[in-house]
């Protein structure tokens, strides 16, 4: 099995994450990202990747440009996400060292994002082995979620900052283990 990830450069390769989003949460198409923001986040300075399956769409990941209260420039990444039967294969993984890849390429050194900080699938892979830190928990953040696999729930989130080149992110990507290999069976 082939795993390629890509920059989005189509409004097609969008609406394939728009049907992602879609399938990885059970949301409902209205509370989807749409085709045209991913669309012009991909030409203005943000990073849209898309992962693909032997050609057939799995994952994706994306970025804008943003700055800390100081002025330091970041990258905003808002969503990351894999077809629910791949979730333990690496390819989330992946999607973020192709997004720290592509970050680093415009000069800039640092990501941040939040997560549900109960999903311990995300804990793992934010903290353990992206190496990313965190300061600052947000109680109810985007208020009680209306869709999809969250609908009824407060939206508790753990902000993490994802300093790129420093020693410990470093260290991180250095030890973790090598993605799980595709089982076929899983696809």
């Amino acid at each position: 099995m082939s795993l390629v990830i890509h920059p989005v450069t189509t409004l097609a390769e969008c609406r394939q994450i728009e049907d992602l989003q879609v399938k990885i949460w059970n949301t409902p198409p209205l509370d989807v990202v749409p085709d045209h923001i991913l669309l012009t986040i991909a030409k203005n300075g943000g990073v849209v990747l898309l992962a693909e399956l032997d050609g057939r769409p799995v994952g994706f990941v994306y970025s804008f440009q943003g700055q800390m209260p100081d002025g330091e420039r970041k990258h905003c990444s808002h969503q990351a996400g894999v077809l629910p039967n791949l979730q333990r294969g690496g390819i989330g993984y992946r999607l973020k060292l192709a997004q720290r890849e592509a970050v680093l390429a415009q000069g800039i050194e640092l990501v941040t994002w939040t997560f549900d900080p109960l999903i311990s699938l995300n804990a793992n892979l934010n903290l353990g082995k992206l190496g990313a830190t965190s300061r600052t928990y947000h109680r109810n953040l985007y208020g009680q979620m209306r869709a999809g696999i969250n609908v009824g729930l407060e939206s508790d989130r753990l902000e993490v900052e994802w300093r790129l080149n420093s020693p410990r992110v470093r260290a991180k990507l250095d030890r973790v283990a090598p993605p799980i290999p595709f089982d076929p069976a899983r696809v």
